[in-house]
């Protein structure tokens, strides 16, 4: 399947002042309507589309995935960009936590999900999580007016530094390092946690249980999220192998999609061979089969620590199950626009589809690109990665999704 291109990564809240706006009519006047104003809610503020806001984003930000002030005033000049009328430079560069005068995509964020709820905490008056009606119009108004405003940078803490934490923490024996075993153990006790966070988001009437409606709705919202992934996947499964273009697979393109999945697992299995046949016999030993079972292992829990500081949005050192959610709809996104442009490379005459020919140089494309990633995550030019060089390699990779912050000189890795 297709689809297994996606595998390469299978890797103080700010206090609000609101300024309310006087609409209402003097009493010894007839009441007058209000003019209309334009819905600047949607996809920024109801409904948000994290996704959506963050194509926008780097779509201005370009190749350095930042937002520059002028950057910034080009992109309010252009409908349909990240900018919105009520946007302000001025109040965004609050969000410039690293001081490098531009804003990347996880500053944004913040700045996007606290005005958000800014919004919703002064309009959402039956707080159904929605706005409609006369709750819509106000917020429309109050946010043309320039109504709302957020307090300055500094009365927001420090950034949270996950690395501290997580040494504090996960060092049991107080050596002042964190070993595999400690590693191990502590996302073991950060599993059970988010078991009992993600319980606790759906226990809608505080009783501890879930009740039969209220599983119901943790697993729709699984299955909203399942949906996304096989939909990417049937998308890119007909682009690749639906040569007439009817919408469907014949046997014989089904054929083809199975043939060319096996083909993608070749390459991930040679790759992987490379640093699991550790004396160069050409065969893979029980031993070291467990023994890269165990690299593996070790990666994992590296790259889970550096994605737990990505997720915490809010820079609170936990990791909400709404942050988890957000974060793999960034991964999603990220990942999809990934896949859309090293394959439109091979796209020779540009129709969107996949002959046999441009799915050869596809697949001869990918194998070279990550042959060349593995040498390039080589640090000590062994012709094998361990584990810290493997986490490293999908690190960068989650970088240049956009979904790990891109690295500078004056910020701490992920």
């Amino acid at each position: 399947m297709p689809i297994r291109l996606a595998s390469i990564m299978s890797v103080a809240t700010l206090a609000f002042v609101f300024i309310p706006a006087a609409f209402a009519q003097p009493a010894t006047q007839p009441a007058q309507t209000a003019p209309a104003v334009p819905d600047l809610l949607p996809g920024a503020i109801d409904p948000f589309d994290p996704g959506v806001e963050r194509d926008r984003f780097l779509r201005r930000a370009g190749a350095d995935m930042v937002l520059s002030k002028d950057e910034f005033a080009a992109d309010s000049a252009q409908p349909g960009g990240f900018v919105r009328p009520f946007d302000r430079w001025e109040t965004l560069a609050r969000y410039d936590a690293d001081g490098s005068a531009t804003i990347d995509w996880f500053e944004a964020l913040k700045y996007r999900e606290e005005l958000r709820g800014k919004v919703f905490e002064a309009f959402d008056a039956d707080k159904d999580k929605a706005l409609k009606g006369a709750e819509r119009d106000a917020a429309n108004r109050a946010l043309a007016a320039g109504a709302i405003s957020l307090a300055a940078a500094a009365s927001r803490p420090a950034a949270f530094d996950w690395r501290q934490r997580m040494t504090r923490q996960w060092d049991t024996d107080g050596d002042g390092q964190v070993s595999d075993e400690e590693r191990q153990a502590a996302m073991e006790a950060m599993r059970r946690q988010r078991t009992q966070r993600m319980d606790a988001m759906y226990d809608t009437d505080g009783d501890g249980t879930l009740s039969d409606a209220e599983r119901e709705a943790m697993q729709a919202d699984r299955r909203q999220q399942a949906a996304g992934i096989r939909q990417f996947g049937q998308e890119w499964q007909l682009k690749l192998f639906d040569s007439d273009g009817d919408g469907q697979l014949s046997d014989q393109e089904q054929a083809a999609s199975r043939q060319f999945s096996g083909q993608v697992g070749q390459v991930f299995r040679d790759l992987r061979r490379q640093s699991t046949d550790t004396d160069g016999d050409g065969q893979v030993s029980e031993a070291e089969r467990q023994a890269e079972q165990g690299r593996m292992r070790q990666m994992a829990v590296r790259l889970m620590t550096r994605a737990a500081g990505a997720m915490d949005a809010d820079g609170d050192g936990q990791v909400s199950p709404e942050e988890r959610r957000q974060f793999g709809g960034r991964l999603q996104a990220g990942m999809g626009q990934w896949v859309g442009r090293f394959a439109g490379r091979f796209d020779a005459d540009g129709d969107g589809r996949f002959d046999e020919g441009e799915r050869a140089a596809l697949l001869a494309g990918f194998q070279t690109e990550m042959q060349a990633r593995q040498k390039a995550a080589d640090a000590n030019r062994d012709g094998r990665l361990d584990a810290e060089e493997s986490a490293n390699m999908m690190t960068d990779f989650a970088r240049e999704l956009g979904i790990f912050p891109a690295a500078r000189p004056n910020r701490t890795a992920p």
